[in-house]
């Protein structure tokens, strides 16, 4: 008995050693302590408890230097946390949150995590139930069928009898499962869910019972699909709606290239009262009237010798009708002349001869400028 007393005494003292020696240090030595093992949050408490005071533990800059260590601690642990969860490593996530709440037990935001964590845990857990749930009913649903065949065939088969016997055991329990399970999704207005595990609870258990509550459940599918459809037939007529003011705002605007693609995707999906033939009748006239005044554009510079911006005008009218033959002409028109412009330029006389070299291509220039211009009146 004695030696247990000692023992007692001994296991106190040693008990009660580190509460002592930590009652003995300095405020700045158990902060160091603190840090040493990881323990940011004994080591912010106790600066704060010093700060209240109006006594400060530890140099400002090493106050700060705490904070700091404190802040990427917690960082790590989140985005190792966040790694496992991308992994669907839910163990090791909560042990990576645990970890870090254990040195930051005040870190609001690795507590905010880890119950994120835990409730989207939660929520998959509870959907693979209901598909294990689901999954075991469809099963039993295909014994129950196929063992009566069975018997029907070979009724002296004992073994497949004892089989029977075990599934029809199981079915009833599964049955009331599935029973609740179509209910809480009822109750909770996931009527398809309902309308499955119903189906399969009255096929494992018909009756007038298991029937009024499917036909409740498939009453409310039916509601929830005109919803979804009623949802649908308002979204895709505001989206028109939106196109349609885009459409009159690109028409407008003279953003005849918008206008056309707004054109398209109203033809594809028109909303109610769209008149789409005006549309593209109003569209037409403003391309025509866009290509009257660029071939005419185009037509000025050509003739006042400005080749590129002539081409570039009527490039440009290309792309709101590809396939006019007249801008066509003028195009590979401009692309000859551009060329043999750019032959003359090549053979050009160097910028150091003489005054009357300089001169004489200054006529060579005027001729050509000419000669330019007779060529587009004579084409057709």
């Amino acid at each position: 008995m004695m030696r247990g007393v000692i023992l007692g005494a001994v296991l106190l003292l040693a008990g009660c050693a580190p509460i002592t020696a930590s009652m003995d240090l300095s405020p700045a030595e158990a902060v160091r302590r603190a840090v040493e093992r990881q323990d940011y949050g004994r080591a912010r408490e106790i600066l704060r408890r010093q700060e209240a005071r109006g006594e400060a533990a530890l140099p400002r800059s090493q106050a700060v230097h705490v904070q700091r260590l404190a802040a990427a601690l917690e960082q790590a642990m989140l985005l190792q946390a966040a790694g496992h969860l991308r992994r669907g490593e839910w163990a090791a996530a909560e042990a990576a949150y645990r970890r870090g709440l254990a040195c930051c037990p005040d870190s609001r935001a690795l507590a905010a995590a880890r119950d994120r964590a835990r409730e989207e845990q939660a929520a998959r857990l509870q959907a693979l139930h209901m598909r294990l749930l689901l999954a075991r009913g469809r099963h039993l649903a295909r014994l129950a069928g196929l063992y009566p065949q069975w018997l029907r065939l070979a009724p002296q088969d004992a073994a497949a009898r004892r089989e029977w016997e075990m599934v029809r055991a199981q079915v009833g329990p599964m049955a009331q499962a599935l029973t609740r399970l179509g209910a809480r999704a009822l109750a909770e207005d996931a009527p398809f869910l309902a309308v499955e595990s119903l189906e399969l609870a009255r096929a494992l258990a018909p009756g007038e019972a298991a029937e009024r509550r499917l036909q409740a459940a498939r009453a409310a599918r039916e509601d929830r699909l005109q919803a979804l459809q009623e949802r649908r037939r308002a979204e895709a007529e505001s989206q028109g709606r939106a196109r349609l003011a885009a459409l009159r705002g690109a028409l407008a605007a003279g953003e005849l290239m918008g206008a056309r693609r707004h054109l398209q995707a109203l033809a594809a999906d028109p909303p109610a009262g769209a008149d789409l033939e005006a549309l593209r009748a109003d569209l037409e006239r403003a391309v025509t009237a866009r290509m009257e005044s660029g071939l005419e554009a185009g037509r000025r510079h050509y003739l006042a010798g400005r080749i590129r911006e002539a081409l570039a005008v009527w490039r440009g009218l290309q792309r709101l009708r590809p396939g006019d033959a007249e801008l066509a002409a003028h195009v590979r028109r401009a692309e000859r002349a551009l060329e043999s412009l750019r032959a003359l330029e090549g053979m050009s006389v160097p910028a150091e001869e003489a005054p009357g070299d300089a001169k004489a291509g200054d006529i060579g220039a005027q001729g050509r400028t000419q000669g330019g211009e007779q060529e587009h009146q004579q084409d057709p």
